[in-house]
């Protein structure tokens, strides 16, 4: 389906705070998989981990997704995960945010570790993902029952 494309916020806000704009008026489960991954990807940054839950299942809901399953983990990790009926699953992971002391040790924690397959990855990423690889894990499993 053709959309618009997404505009680009080059304000402080936009960058340190993508969760203060409001969702794209046109976002659509019917976009094109790579918007739909953008936009999913700035709508982690809801803090839905803060009682901003509604706001982010208001926002999927609306576009044509399925209520998130929402995921927080150790080092302040978060991620959500949704689906559109009958599609794909998607599962989008928050980044740093500026304003989060434990996002940014996270991101001190930047020495290459291995993490069981090829190449060497962040440490600090790799521990964030961990605490929640394995509720991530069983919620792809659940969708493939």
């Amino acid at each position: 389906m053709a959309h618009q494309p997404i505009a680009y916020d080059p304000s402080y806000a936009g960058l340190l705070r993508p969760e203060s704009r409001p969702p794209v008026a046109d976002f659509s489960a019917g976009w094109e998989r790579d918007a739909v991954c953008a936009e999913l990807s700035r709508l982690a940054y809801i803090r839905f981990d803060e009682g901003h839950e509604d706001e982010l299942a208001a926002a999927l809901v609306g576009a044509g997704f399925t209520e998130p399953r929402t995921f927080s983990g150790d080092r302040d990790a978060q991620a959500f995960a949704t689906t559109t009926p009958g599609g794909p699953a998607f599962v989008a992971f928050r980044g740093t945010q500026a304003d989060k002391w434990r996002d940014l040790v996270s991101d001190l924690d930047f020495l290459p570790c291995e993490w069981g397959g090829p190449g060497k990855v962040h440490r600090g990423f790799w521990k964030a993902y961990a605490s929640l690889r394995d509720p991530i894990a069983a919620w792809v499993g659940e969708q493939q029952e």
